[in-house]
Order: structure tokens, then sequence, then C-alpha cells
């Protein structure tokens, strides 16, 4: 009897230490997961962050109705947003968008800054610090965490060309401070002025400081610095030999500019060592891929996001202890069936974190049902289900214990796959081909089930039961078009 009681109360303190743990992780910002750096830590449990998700004026255009966005995502499925900060708008019409949330009216422009004047008519005071922004952006984050989303919060961006440079806040055209910028691409590099530096990195501080206490947060230093300041690196199609810039050649990030990041980080971080919380950092590396080196890093980014990524930006940065990213596609055309694509094959490749850009939100569209919305990509609900489909796929499974595992798929007849698995008792396989197709997979020995999703319709067979032939499954796939997902795991 005394035995038993013994063992009932270490039952008992060791149900209490585990809960005690899961309460201590549920109230820490989102992080690198501990164990397997593939994905993250998020409220206790591992996730991927999957989205399809407005062009980054959600806070920032007062015109945006951003609690009926937050609501769409949670409606459809979605568990994270990217916004930018407001260090950059953009003039009517760029980049193609005919409505775009980074082009707001002119009186609707929510300046993170101070507009000198009792009218606000004025210029931009980048030392003082508009309240009814923090109080909308703080709104913002706060609802997204109630409803289960995530917020990448952007600082900068590249400036691109000389129509958004006359509109940007930090042109001394635009703002009270006195001091020159030669060129626009200098502004957030370290060949910057002084004064324009401390402007920056005093704002940066000032968000990370107002936005602590929130745990569904987490921050990235710049968007596409190469875009601004790059040498020319891989050529993708040596072939295109007349080809020599993007989309061929990757555009590298020069040093100048990751000096200035690694001065962003270094205040992020600093700010946060007297703060309860301490947040990812994130650092957005290059287009489409690249075998990320110490000259390339900044040291405290755990997050490295590519845009327009393919599966080697995962494969060839594996081991690094960080997540790698894909925090934005959205301009290769009207086609959806490319972005679920690249959504599928970056995922099952390792990568935790997708992103498309959805042009189907706009203002008075906040629902996503902007079908006719000119703009460079796709965007309609249909996709968004889609890419739901994806995320409660990689969600079945026990996600923390799963790893790229590319040597699983012995054999693979009319398909390429990416694979994920634990190497003991479950699979997730993804494989483009055509049919008739099959795939032979090293497994422990046993019994296992196995079932079939279309990634188009999200429609799953019933499973069947298989038994290893030499620690292998040889899985005939039913017919598909194009792509299939495959689930296996052992019988219990």
């Amino acid at each position: 009897m005394l035995a038993s009681s013994r063992l009932l109360v270490l039952a008992l303190l060791l149900w209490a230490g585990n809960y005690a743990c899961s309460s201590v992780l549920a109230d820490e910002p989102i992080q690198v997961h501990p164990s397997n750096s593939c994905w993250f830590l998020h409220q206790g449990r591992g996730t991927a962050l999957i989205t399809a998700a407005e062009h980054y004026g959600a806070v920032i255009n007062l015109d945006f109705d951003y609690e009926r966005y937050l609501r769409s995502l949670n409606r459809d499925g979605m568990n994270y947003t990217r916004i930018f900060a407001g260090s950059y708008l953009e003039p009517p019409g760029a980049f193609g968008i005919l409505r775009n949330n980074l082009a707001p009216q002119p009186d609707r422009f929510l300046s993170p800054f101070e507009l000198e004047g009792k009218d606000g008519s004025g210029r931009y005071d980048l030392s003082k610090y508009n309240p009814r922004y923090l109080q909308r952006l703080n709104k913002f984050v706060s609802l997204a965490d109630e409803l289960g989303i995530v917020v990448e919060l952007t600082f900068f961006t590249s400036i691109y060309s000389d129509k958004q440079w006359a509109i940007h806040p930090f042109n001394p055209s635009n703002n009270v401070h006195e001091y020159s910028v030669e060129r626009y691409q200098d502004l957030q590099t370290d060949k910057a002025p002084k004064i324009a530096q401390d402007l920056q990195s005093n704002w940066v501080a000032h968000l990370v400081q107002e936005l602590n206490h929130h745990n569904n947060l987490f921050f990235e230093i710049q968007n596409e610095p190469w875009s601004d300041n790059h040498v020319m690196g891989e050529k993708l199609m040596a072939a295109w030999v007349d080809r020599n810039r993007f989309p061929n050649v990757i555009e590298l990030t020069q040093p100048t500019s990751i000096q200035w990041q690694r001065m962003i980080a270094d205040r992020i971080t600093e700010t946060e060592k007297t703060l309860p919380k301490k947040h990812l950092i994130a650092q957005n590396i290059c287009n489409t891929r690249l075998s990320v080196g110490p000259d390339d890093l900044v040291p405290q980014a755990s997050l490295l996001n590519f845009h327009y990524a393919t599966a080697e930006a995962v494969q060839w940065n594996r081991g690094k202890g960080r997540v790698i990213g894909y925090d934005e596609t959205g301009f290769a055309g009207s086609d959806p069936d490319v972005y679920l694509q690249q959504a599928w094959r970056f995922v099952m490749a390792g990568g935790g974190l997708f992103n498309h850009l959805d042009y189907s939100f706009s203002v008075g569209h906040e629902d996503g049902d902007d079908s006719d919305n000119k703009a460079p990509g796709a965007a309609s609900p249909e996709l968004r289900s889609q890419l739901r489909t994806l995320s409660e796929f990689v969600h079945s499974f026990d996600l923390v214990s799963l790893r790229p595992m590319p040597q699983a798929v012995q054999q693979q007849y009319a398909v390429n796959t990416q694979t994920l698995g634990d190497g003991r008792s479950q699979f997730a396989i993804y494989a483009e081909g055509r049919s008739p197709a099959s795939v032979v997979v090293r497994v422990p020995q046993g019994n296992w089930q196995v079932s079939f999703l279309n990634p188009d319709s999200g429609q799953r067979s019933e499973p069947i039961s298989l038994q290893t032939k030499q620690d292998a499954l040889t899985i005939e796939l039913p017919s598909f078009d194009d792509a299939i997902a495959i689930d296996i795991r052992k019988s219990k």
C-alpha cells in the first residue's frame, strides 16, 4: 500500500512538472524548436508557419480593416502574416499592383513617426513616435494572437526606385533632420550618415520595447536587402548566356548592407537584455537559393528567409541550427498551381515557413475576395484552402520528430519526391510526376498504414495495410494529376 502511494505521488509530481514546463514554454515568444531546428516552438508545440497573406500594409493603411482580415485568415486556416513597420510605403501602381495595401491614399498613411506642424502636414520628425500608430500595431498583434496567428514585423526594406525614395520618410527632403544621402541605396548600409543610423536604430529599439509583451511576434531586419545593394552570384541556367540578371542570376547582398543589418540586430538584442521576453530575429538572405556562409550571416538571426525559393535553400542550409523560411512568393504569374507546388516542395524539404502574397486581400476586400485585382501573382480562397491542406497534413504528424529523410526513398518510378520522417514510425512523402508511379521506402520491419492525399482537392484516401519486405515498403501510387502526398504510419 505504501509503495503504491509513493508511486502515485511520484506520478503526480511528474505530471505537475511536465504541466508547469509546458505552461512556461507556452508563455514564451515563438522560437526555433530546441529539439528540431526545422520547425518553430509556439504555444508549447512544434509549428510550421504557412499562409497566403496580404501585401504588408495591414497596419499602416488606415483604410484597411485589419480585424476583418485577421478573422479571414483564421477562418481559412492560415497561422501567420507578414507586415511592414512603416519606414517605407509605395506609390500607386508600384510593382503592377492595382489595389496595393502598401500604397495608401495620401491622407490615410499611418506613419510611425510624428509630423511637424499642428495640422500634421509638415515633414517627419523621426525622433518622435506616433502613439496612434503604436496603438493600432499593438491591437493588430493582440488580435492576431487571439486568433492563433503569428506576426512577422519587417522593420526596413530596399527602396527599389526614385519613385519610392521620393515619398520615403528617411529621405532628408521629407524629414526635419540635417543629413544628406548621396544615393538612396546607401541609406540601409554602414555608409549611411551616423545621424540616420542612430534614428533607424533608436526607432527599432522603441518598437522592440513597446512590443515586448507579445508572444506571437518575431522581427525581420530588412526585406530584400540585396535589391538595393548586390553583386551577382550563381547563374541558374548557364545556357542562357545573355541573361545575366535576376531571375537567372542570384543577387548576393553586399557586405556593407550586412554590416548595417548586424548593427540593427545588435540594437534589438541589446534592448531586450533588460526586458522579460526575447524575440526571434529573421534575416532575409536572397532570392532562390544559397549555401549561407559566416560572412553572409547576422549572428543573432535564427530564421533565414529566402524569396522565390527552391528546395535547395533548405537542403543546402541544414545543420545550421536555424529555421529556413520562404517569406515571399507571388510574382510568378496567375497560375495558382505554381505557388501550391512551391509551398509543398519547400515545406516537405524541411522549410518551416511559407508566405504567399495574396492580392485578393485589399481595401474593401479584407475577406480575401478581390478576384479581379490586377497584380503579378495568383490569389483566391481556393489557393488558401489548398495551403490549409498542406498545413493540416504536416501538423497531423508529430511534427517535432520529422526531419528531412531523402534517403528513405530507395527507388522512385515516374516521380520526384521530398520526404520527411522520424526513421521509426512515421513518414510523409510529397511526389510530383505522372501515373503510373511507385516508390520503395525503407522503413523498420512491421505492419504499416498508408494513405494518399490530393494536394489540390484535399481529398484523402482510406488507409491501406502493407507489410515490409526486406525492411522496405513497395507502394503503388493511385492515379493522380501532377502531385500526390503519401502518409505512412506504423500500425499500432
